[in-house]
């Protein structure tokens, strides 16, 4: 008799909006009313829908969170990680805005801000976007 495990592992895409400017980028703080990781920073993005381009998703999350439009000029990293059973796949994407930032309405979180690299602290973002941080010195975007 032969035993089959099946392990049931869910998948989900999901982009971040890396948007530089002027040797800085835009953040979004974490309402504290969510379950997971409330009041911390992160770029803004979201799931990526049944046949999106990342680009697509980038571009309507921002707009979904923020009110804003950009462009995505490339993917700056590809980055999987778990969640208990849920592998996320997290393309941070660099962005541009298209809009002003003085029309940012906050829909999905509680502040946003324009962050340099003195300003940025680990333990108040989320796991794996300090490889972002990397990314633009090396790039000289911070």
């Amino acid at each position: 008799m032969f035993l089959f495990y099946i392990v049931c592992m869910s998948l989900i895409r999901a982009v971040a909006a890396v948007i530089v400017k002027d040797k800085r980028f835009l953040a979004v703080k974490r309402k504290m009313t969510m379950k997971r990781d409330p009041g911390v920073w992160e770029f803004p993005g979201g799931k990526v829908e049944i046949g999106e381009s990342l680009e697509a998703a980038t571009m309507r999350e921002v707009k979904e969170e923020l009110d804003i439009e950009c462009y995505v000029r490339e993917i700056l990293l590809p980055y999987v990680f778990q969640i208990n059973s849920i592998t996320i796949d997290l393309h941070y994407m660099l962005c541009e805005l298209k809009t002003d930032e003085s029309h940012i309405q906050l829909i999905d979180h509680d502040e946003w801000a324009w962050f340099d690299e003195k300003r940025f602290h680990k333990p108040d973002w989320l796991d794996g976007d300090e490889q972002i941080i990397h990314i633009l010195k090396k790039r000289q975007l911070l």
